[in-house]
């Protein structure tokens, strides 16, 4: 671990061909070179979570499954210097899509970075960790990935990918649920009528978790942001 890129007392061990790079083993040449990207631009990251999930299901209409695919491959298939850095959720083992993912990267030489997930969570999983997470395993991880994107200079995080969803809270559930506090006003700010529920599905998680300490915006590129839209009824 360098020492522009401090040890959160996490270990990992994963093989990354050369253009995608875990987050958690930059050296301090990476680091420092992320920096100035992130600086570059303003502050801003792209958060790519499971973009590629299930895209051969057949439950998932086609034009999602284009959509997504398309957009991170000719993103990643541009310098680089015309793109803020993309970070990508990926669930651990997941090798192809890695490998699909280095592929892209390398047809632009556009560096891309990634941190693994638990199987179908929108939950960070580091090595050591178990196989199953509660909830301080959720907050604890999480925790980690914010410092982590502070000590880069995060300011903001595009979030985009699979998969997100809405949960309605009640006026006694929203005054108790604190932890989603910060996400609700953040969309109040920005214009939403109703916030009165929680951001759901693992771009959902990554939008909650992620706005204790960065403004988030969830793009239209994320698998079922048309239902949050309804639901806050933005005009």
């Amino acid at each position: 671990m360098s020492a522009d890129n401090p040890d959160f007392g996490i270990e990992t061990e994963y093989s990354q061909p050369i253009w995608l790079h875990d987050l958690l083993e930059l050296s301090d040449e990476e680091t420092t070179a992320l920096k100035e990207r992130i600086e570059k631009h303003h502050g801003i990251i792209w958060l790519v979570v499971h973009p590629f999930y299930k895209l051969k299901d057949s439950e998932r209409p086609r034009t999602e499954q284009l959509d997504i695919a398309q957009f991170v491959t000719s993103s990643l298939k541009r310098p680089e210097e015309n793109t803020p850095a993309m970070v990508f959720m990926e669930e651990e083992g997941n090798t192809d899509n890695l490998n699909l993912i280095s592929g892209c990267a390398k047809s632009g030489k556009n560096n891309c970075y990634c941190f693994h997930t638990y199987k179908d969570a929108g939950v960070p999983k580091f090595r050591g960790d178990l196989d199953s997470f509660d909830e301080d395993v959720i907050s604890k991880n999480w925790l980690i990935i914010r410092q982590l994107f502070d000590n880069l200079g995060v300011k903001k995080v595009v979030i985009m990918g699979i998969a997100i969803g809405v949960h309605p809270l009640s006026s006694d559930q929203a005054r108790l649920d604190t932890s989603t506090s910060a996400y609700r006003e953040q969309r109040k700010l920005k214009g939403a009528l109703d916030t009165m529920y929680v951001p759901e599905g693992c771009a959902g998680t990554a939008a909650r978790m992620l706005a204790e300490s960065f403004e988030v915006e969830i793009s239209n590129m994320t698998f079922g942001k048309n239902i949050i839209e309804e639901y806050e009824n933005i005009e």
